[in-house]
């Protein structure tokens, strides 16, 4: 078995050799299962997902936010502020009901009623959610080159390309972008394009490689602004953005961190920070620096005013009932000094991770009882999330895993009101002093922490039993289909391993990568869009009304030559409802009666004033109603008559046009008496013949139904005593022969 060499040391032959390894390294793999279990669970580390989640930090109405499984099947529990949001959630808002999600300390989301939101997924530098329904204001002033921000739809993908203030919202089965600043990519199956700010795009659901774009009006694009501005700021909003080219100016004007104190002691992004200044005061804290403390009454303690959530993807969360219990409860760690609780920071200048509560748990077995300690400074939290069966899977070194594991005893059990205790039964319901009982201490020191409160057999069955029992919210028929429509993103999001596929879920579906290169067709409508409707998406360019109004009055039209009398009445109804900004056109008619709408010139009409520009609008319509008029009428038998009567139509026409121009060239004969004539002129012998005045155009004196014109003879001329000449400005007559 041993075998001495030629120096006297011995050596442990080959054929020991192979299971004496085998062995060590059984040994070595059990040793280390046996460090990381902590209790019994399946642990294994991974270092590639870091937790995230946004604060649901505005509710009015009801709001509810869902858990979504790989079977499309969604968990609904009521949405409260502080509720947190993460991936493989699902926020919805019902019927009259508004709801406020800060994805970060600046990045926000502001969703009007009936709308969902899916989480597809949110990490520190990669957001994608899906809209399937309703609309929702998207404020993201903070975004880096190496940040992706998408938005999926129905219709197609919306990159946020830079910082700006989008809507977007489902109108029917199409997407309506609007680009309030910033820039905007919109991706469908067929390819992509652009959206600049004071621009509106409709992604067609009919079409996947075309979309129709618009202008935003001032006064719609402020609208918007101004409503987003009063919901998100309602007691520092001064209304100064209902004018747009004031909140192009200085859109970050009412950004809570260009002014907040508690962004000078924590520089980190966080969500609710600027609500610190609020409620609580910094101060300086030996060893730990700037550290925040509530204001708060005596005998007070953290994570003693809220609720348990052992639903989220990342373990039992704290959702607390305080208007400041976000950042607070989610990152740093609690301290007792000088008689009051501290919430310290620690480096979150540099590094920040959320944590869904930074607690250590003590199941007390004895007495059926569980108990809670915030960790103090220096005290290590393993980020974890937990798979179907209450497994946690640690996201960290083993090192890091063996330290957070090996903990017993934490500085805060030994503080005033620093453990909370509560029957076990207790922990699915609200949680405040009134229901917390009297801690034991001798129980306490005899019980093991558990970090993991699913380590306890009475937790889990406590937790199970209130997931099936719970209160869900029921959607009904309609609001189901909407939720299981497929949307559109220009990536596939990433997946927890052994957890949620959020591309089965939410029936997510990418465009392919040779479809990316292709440009969408953007078809221009010629109006602004100036108005909005009730679910504050503006009205023009919602569903191709340029193009789809055209061909409803080429239809009408054509029906109309043929002496459909319904069709001429849905014509000029159209006709009088032209929308504003766009200038009155004729639809197209048959080859044989097409019409021809005699146009003024813009630069004329901005001349002339109102009431005149409304004179000519009357007008002009009523020449359109007399040729519509005119439709019932037979066709001519043969080419010829046809010939003759679109020649005459062609003369009336412009018989109209020439009445118009010399309406508008002749002016107003002036109520002054006119100035003294050139003494040639007025010097005429009385005996001499009249001069003639000139012969009148034709075309002025011709009659509509004669075929020979009219001539008219002109009135005769008086003395120049007796009747003054024309006006200088006029043509001088011609002189007559004696």
């Amino acid at each position: 078995m041993l075998n001495r060499t030629k120096g006297g040391t011995t050596s442990i032959s080959r054929r020991a050799l192979i299971p004496g390894v085998f062995l060590l390294s059984v040994a070595l793999t059990a040793a280390i299962v046996l460090l990381l279990r902590g209790g019994g669970n399946q642990v294994t580390a991974d270092t590639g997902i870091v937790p995230r989640a946004a604060r649901l930090d505005r509710v009015d109405g009801q709001v509810n936010v869902g858990r979504v499984d790989d079977n499309q099947q969604t968990d609904w529990t009521p949405g409260t502020v502080n509720t947190p949001v993460t991936v493989g959630n699902r926020v919805y808002t019902q019927e009259n009901s508004r709801a406020s999600i800060a994805l970060t300390g600046r990045n926000s989301i502001s969703l009007n009623p009936q709308t969902s939101i899916d989480v597809l997924a949110l990490d520190e530098h990669r957001t994608q959610l899906a809209l399937k329904t309703g609309s929702a204001i998207f404020d993201v002033p903070n975004l880096n080159n190496e940040d992706f921000y998408e938005v999926g739809t129905p219709c197609g993908a919306v990159n946020f390309k830079e910082p700006g203030l989008y809507q977007i919202g489902m109108d029917g089965e199409n997407a309506v972008v609007s680009v309030l600043s910033g820039l905007a990519q919109v991706m469908g199956l067929e390819g992509s394009g652009t959206v600049s700010k004071g621009q509106v795009v409709t992604l067609l659901a009919a079409s996947a490689s075309q979309a129709v774009s618009s202008t935003l009006s001032p006064q719609t694009a402020g609208g918007i602004v101004d409503d987003y501005y009063q919901y998100r700021y309602p007691r520092r909003y001064d209304g100064r953005y209902k004018s747009y080219e004031t909140y192009l100016s200085d859109p970050f004007y009412f950004d809570s961190y260009r002014n907040s104190p508690s962004w000078t002691y924590v520089s980190s992004d966080l969500a609710g920070l600027y609500e610190l200044d609020d409620y609580g005061d910094w101060q300086i804290v030996d060893d730990y620096g700037y550290c925040w403390a509530p204001r708060v009454s005596a005998g007070w303690a953290p994570f003693r005013f809220g609720r348990w959530d052992f639903y989220d993807v990342w373990g039992p969360s704290w959702i607390s009932s305080e208007p400041w219990g976000w950042a607070p409860y989610h990152y740093g760690r609690w301290f007792f000094v000088r008689n009051r609780w501290f919430w310290v920071p620690g480096d979150l200048a540099i590094r920040r991770t959320y944590c869904p509560a930074p607690v250590a748990f003590i199941p007390l077995i004895e007495t059926n009882q569980i108990a809670w300690v915030p960790l103090g400074p220096r005290e290590v939290y393993v980020p974890r999330y937990y798979g179907a069966n209450f497994e946690p899977r640690f996201l960290g070194s083993p090192r890091f895993i063996k330290v957070f594991n090996d903990q017993r005893t934490f500085v805060n059990v030994d503080t005033p009101n620093g453990v909370t205790v509560v029957p076990v039964r207790s922990l699915v319901r609200p949680i405040d002093p009134r229901i917390a009982v009297q801690a034991d201490t001798n129980v306490i020191r005899r019980s093991r922490a558990a970090i993991d409160p699913f380590e306890a057999q009475a937790v889990r069955q406590v937790v199970q039993s209130e997931r099936e029992a719970r209160h869900r919210f029921a959607p009904t028929n309609a609001e189901e289909a909407v939720f299981n429509r497929k949307v559109i993103t220009s990536q596939s999001p990433a997946a927890l391993p052994d957890r949620l596929d959020t591309t089965r879920a939410f029936g997510v579906q990418s465009v392919p990568d040779n479809r990316r290169s292709s440009s969408l067709k953007f078809e221009q409508a010629p109006q602004v869009a100036n108005t909005r409707e009730p679910d504050r998406l503006p009205l023009a360019a919602r569903r191709g009304e340029s193009s789809d109004r055209q061909r409803a009055m080429n239809d009408l039209s054509a029906r109309a030559a043929g002496g459909d009398r319904s069709a001429r009445r849905g014509l000029r109804r159209m006709m009088r409802e032209q929308p504003e900004g766009t200038p009155p056109a004729a639809p197209n008619a048959t080859p044989e009666r097409r019409m021809q709408v005699p146009q003024v010139q813009p630069d004329s009409r901005a001349k002339e004033p109102r009431g005149q520009q409304q004179a000519d609008q009357g007008r002009l319509h009523r020449e359109i109603h007399r040729q519509l008029n005119q439709e019932h009428r037979p066709r001519a038998a043969s080419a010829g008559q046809m010939e003759a009567a679109r020649r005459a139509q062609t003369q009336q026409q412009s018989r109209h046009v020439q009445r118009q121009e010399r309406r508008n060239q002749v002016p107003k004969q002036p109520s002054f008496q006119p100035r003294p004539q050139k003494p040639e002129v007025m010097m005429q012998r009385p005996n001499q013949a009249a001069p003639s005045r000139g012969k009148p155009p034709e075309v002025m004196m011709q009659r509509p139904n004669q075929a020979t014109p009219t001539r008219v003879k002109p009135p005769a001329q008086g003395t120049p005593q007796e009747q003054p000449k024309p006006p200088a400005q006029k043509k001088p007559p011609e002189q007559g022969k004696n």
